[in-house]
């Protein structure tokens, strides 16, 4: 896979509050359900607010805004905000994550998730699913792997990273994956597999 160059660590404003993403279309395969239910472990033990920003829940049609809502309504969150975007083009979804502190993914099965990569090119240590080919990706340099479907492993680990008890690299995170998977690196794998044929 490919990392385009808008995808870039820029860094946020230190005095803004957490803000945790996800990226993703509502589908039983992407499993949110779980993101929700580690959400409302996670609000019961924060000493502040945060941000949990969903983008893109409508990604594959349809119009889920109100199952959505009524899914967080049920969550009865007190100390996390939750901010919804439908859809967003690439250049919305660069700055929504350059504006974030850590990317959550929940997906029950995936192959290289772009998602992820561009989250890692962003500088945000992921905590993800083990989906399939985050293995490859995802390590205690730049986030963590929880097992499917479990929410409280999931929430331990977010609460950590809010309570400042694991800390990143955000520069580091975003260029050992554009070194592997920037245009350059791309270019190169591409050129060395067809002058094997030549």
């Amino acid at each position: 896979n490919l990392i385009h160059e808008r995808f870039q660590f820029l860094p946020k404003q230190p005095d803004s509050k957490k803000r945790l993403i996800t990226i993703g279309a509502h589908h039983f395969l992407k499993d949110q359900n779980t993101i929700i239910k580690a959400l409302s472990i996670l609000d019961k033990q924060l000493k502040l607010t945060i941000d949990f920003v969903w983008i893109g829940f409508n990604g594959w049609g349809g119009d889920y805004e109100n199952e959505i809502k009524s899914l967080f309504a049920n969550a009865n969150l007190k100390n996390i905000n939750i901010v919804l975007i439908p859809t967003a083009n690439r250049e919305e979804i660069v700055l929504q994550l350059q504006n974030s502190d850590a990317f959550v993914f929940s997906s029950l099965s995936e192959g290289m998730p772009v998602s992820v990569l561009e989250a890692l090119a962003c500088g945000l240590p992921v905590f993800t699913s083990n989906c399939g080919g985050v293995d490859e990706l995802i390590n205690d340099t730049n986030g963590a792997i929880y097992q499917i479907k479990d929410y409280n492993k999931l929430a331990h680990l977010l609460l950590d990273f809010i309570e400042g008890e694991k800390q990143f690299d955000n520069s580091l995170i975003s260029n050992n994956v554009i070194e592997r998977f920037g245009t350059e690196a791309f270019k190169l794998k591409i050129t060395k597999i067809y002058q094997e044929y030549i």
